[in-house]
């Protein structure tokens, strides 16, 4: 899969790949928002076709990204230390936010 992925990467160019990131990105925002808007008020076979839909759209932002992991040879470890440290620094960012609503309630 690997040297798929960087024959694709390498047959289209870096600036062309960096487009088609973009582009598949917003079309799984896309895909997530509908998802978010419709579920409640479709039957379940739509709300299935609606996360299909969601599924189909992140396979294409991994296969894009994945391009670039192997293109930069990006380490596995560091970018999961990376998600993580990203993870955490959002989590006492929500602590810091619910803090501030309490106290503001509470004056």
């Amino acid at each position: 899969m690997r040297e798929d992925l960087l024959e694709i990467i390498g047959n289209y160019g870096v600036p062309h790949q960096l487009k088609k990131l973009n582009e598949e990105m917003f079309e799984f925002c896309e895909a997530v928002l509908e998802y978010h808007n419709r579920k409640d008020s479709v039957k379940e076979e739509e709300r299935e076709k609606l996360m299909e839909h969601i599924y189909e759209e992140y396979g294409d932002v991994e296969v894009v990204l994945s391009q670039f992991k192997y293109l930069y040879n990006l380490d596995l470890v560091k970018l999961e230390e990376n998600k993580s440290r990203k993870i955490l620094r959002q989590r006492l960012r929500m602590i810091e936010e619910n803090d501030k609503k309490f106290n503001n309630i509470h004056k």
